[in-house]
Formats: C-alpha cells, structure tokens, sequence
C-alpha cells in the first residue's frame, strides 16, 4: 500500500488479449531568452458518471479493515480468483494480501489471507500489499510454478517500499511461495531512507503491473518510483523463468511529456498505474 494514500483498483488477467495503454507525448517550444513554460491543452469538457446497481464484490463489510487493490485472474470454466489488500485485525494498519474465488453462479469464498509480511526484522515485516497476479512457468528452488504474485512491501523501522514476488501452482492455494530477496529494491545505495530537501523522506518503489509476454518467464513489470529525482512509472522487461538465477536490470523510464495538473497550470506526473498489451502488435 502506499504510506501517503490509498491505491486505486488494478484488474489483471493471466492471459488473453490485452489492449496497449499509451502515453501521447507533447513537446514545449520556447522563445529564445524568455523563460520556458510548458505548453498546455484546453482544459476539456467536464465529464459526468453515474454508477447504477452497484454491487459489493469483496471486503470486510461493516468492519474497520481495509479491502482494496484488486487484481483478477478469471479461469476458462468462469471461476474468478480476486486478490486484494486488507489488514487482519481492525484499526491496526498492517496488510496482508487476502483471496476470494468467485463461482459462475455468483456465490464465493470467503476471504483468506495468502500472504502475508515476513518474521520481525526481515525486509517484508511490516505491509505486503497491491498484488498483480499473471500466469506463465517460473522455476524457483527446484520447483516450477504457475502463477506469479507481483507486491508491494517494505520493513517496519523504515518508510521506503520495495518490490517481492511469491509463487504458485494453485490460485487457490492458501498459501503463496515467496521469493526470499527483494525483486526490486529501493533507488539509492545507502542503508535506511533518503532524505528530501523538503524535509520528507522517498517513497521506494512500489505498485507493481506486470503483464506476461510469453506466458512463461518473459515479464513486463512497470512500477512507481518516489526519490529525490521525483515521482515517476518505471518499466523493465524481466526474465523469471528461473528465479535461483535472477539478477536485476536497469529499468527505464516512461514517457510522461504532456500530462497536467487537474487546473491545467503546469506539468503532472503518473503514477499508481496499470498497463496492458497487445501481443499482436
């Protein structure tokens, strides 16, 4: 979960048809010796929804839990297995990732806790959150797994996020396999935080959206990074087809020319998103 808001629900499927999500760049142009200013759109159109039959799908109704940040992985029979964040006991903010299964004649499970943060003093004891679950064949401790799990977590005594990932062969498995080392760490080299100028500390990295490109170990993983150097979406290409030999890559940040403020009076940043592919293109 992020520590300074709440994540909007991320859909995943583990395989299929994905549709491309694309940033459109636009480019500032600037008179000589005047200072630069970004060049903006008109505002648009005020646009206006309305949400009719409304359903409860998952949570803890009439609770003071958490339960959000869903990802979906729909089977060919119509089964659907629903990950989300949510805190096991009330008013105590510590995520677990729970799961349902949801049976195509509308009844489900209810909601089991499937992995949770590691043993005091490891790297993943405090949050482990916002999972994004895909399918494929990943190999791990002499083991091959079906299904990849994709999170956010971080330690207690520190206010950075990384990324982890656990395995499975079952979605619903009542627990997940993790891969014992951070799959993403944290921007900066030094132990602990990194101190802002403005007195705040980073983020981390976190929010992962991954998508399968071979529906084996090839994976596209996109995520946000908080750090001195600002707030942006990441991506890399990973192969996890065999974990007991995985190195991290560079990563490489994504477009972002063109996006504004809500006012339209400056430039924006993304974050907190989610992608998808055409493997056709």
């Amino acid at each position: 979960m992020q520590k300074t808001g709440v994540k909007m629900p991320n859909i995943q499927l583990n395989s299929g048809v994905f549709g491309w999500m694309m940033l459109i760049s636009l480019f500032s142009c600037t008179k000589e010796n005047t200072p630069e200013k970004p060049l903006l759109p008109d505002p648009t159109d005020e646009s206006r929804y309305d949400f009719i039959n409304q359903e409860e799908v998952f949570g803890f109704y009439n609770q003071s839990r958490y339960s959000y940040c869903p990802s979906l992985v729909k089977e060919l029979d119509g089964n659907v297995h629903l990950f989300f964040c949510g805190n096991p006991e009330q008013l105590v903010m510590v995520d677990h990732i729970y799961h349902i299964q949801i049976h195509p004649d509308g009844t489900q499970t209810l909601p089991e806790s499937v992995v949770q943060p590691g043993p005091s003093g490891s790297w993943d004891d405090h949050h482990i959150c916002d999972p994004s679950v895909i399918g494929g064949s990943f190999r791990m401790g002499g083991n091959t797994y079906k299904y990849a799990m994709f999170y956010l977590t971080n330690q207690y005594d520190v206010y950075y996020n990384e990324v982890g990932v656990a395995f499975s062969n079952d979605l619903s498995a009542g627990q997940w396999v993790k891969y014992p080392q951070q799959l993403l760490k944290k921007t900066w080299a030094h132990e602990g935080d990194e101190q802002l100028p403005n007195g705040g500390k980073s983020w981390g990295v976190g929010q992962p959206s991954a998508v399968s490109l071979d529906q084996k170990g090839e994976v596209l993983l996109t995520y946000t990074v908080g750090d001195k150097n600002g707030t942006r979406i990441e991506w890399v290409r990973l192969n996890l087809t065999d974990m007991d030999t995985y190195e991290p890559i560079p990563s490489t940040r994504m477009v972002d020319n063109g996006l504004v403020n809500i006012d339209y009076t400056g430039r924006d940043y993304t974050c907190n998103s989610d992608f998808a592919i055409d493997p056709e293109e």
